[in-house]
């Protein structure tokens, strides 16, 4: 094996645990008519340790959606 492929297999475990160490995450998308009643269901999410990454409002529709993620736990 010569200094190339060496440093190709280094580099290959390094890549290999950088990827296992990043967070990974879990996703939710709540959907409501109207803003306060999202905005409740945001609250109760919260308690159980969602983040809202977004909110759309849908006209024609008239819905709104919240994106929410946490943390994947590590069991998963």
């Amino acid at each position: 094996m010569d200094a190339n492929e060496k440093r190709e297999i280094a580099m290959s475990d390094h890549v290999g645990e950088f990827i296992r160490s990043q967070q990974q995450w879990e996703y939710l998308r709540l959907e409501a008519p109207a803003a306060e009643s999202l905005n409740d269901e945001l609250r109760e999410a919260g308690r159980e340790g969602w983040e809202l990454a977004g909110v759309v409002y849908t006209d024609g529709a008239d819905v709104w959606h919240g994106f929410l993620k946490r943390p994947r736990a590590e069991s998963e």
